[in-house]
């Protein structure tokens, strides 16, 4: 089955850095495709955002493949790229993931 208003988007996940006599060997960044339906977050939403993340362009996306917070996969939407904050799965009539997105900003 699929989600209404899914479309592809890309996730960039990064491997968890190792250590190699004594020096952090950074993890390999792997990109792959997904569907996914993205959209707004609501006030309920934005509630269970902490204090200094609520100022930040957020959205939710609901997937049937599971993305992973620690390290953060970043999802690309449009040409934006959003980290995941939070995945909770849902077990409703289609069972999926939704998922907290916050956009990364430049540095």
């Amino acid at each position: 089955m699929s989600i209404l208003g899914e479309e592809a988007v890309s996730v960039a996940r990064k491997a968890v850095n190792t250590y190699s006599a004594g020096e952090v060997v950074a993890g390999a960044t792997t990109t792959f495709s997904i569907l996914m339906s993205f959209q707004p977050l609501n006030g309920r939403d934005l509630d269970r955002l902490p204090e200094g993340q609520r100022e930040r362009v957020t959205h939710k996306g609901y997937t049937e493949t599971l993305l992973q917070v620690r390290p953060p996969d970043v999802v690309t939407v449009g040409g934006e790229a959003f980290q995941v904050y939070e995945v909770a799965r849902q077990r409703a009539v289609i069972p999926h993931y939704r998922c907290l997105l916050i956009k990364v900003t430049e540095s």
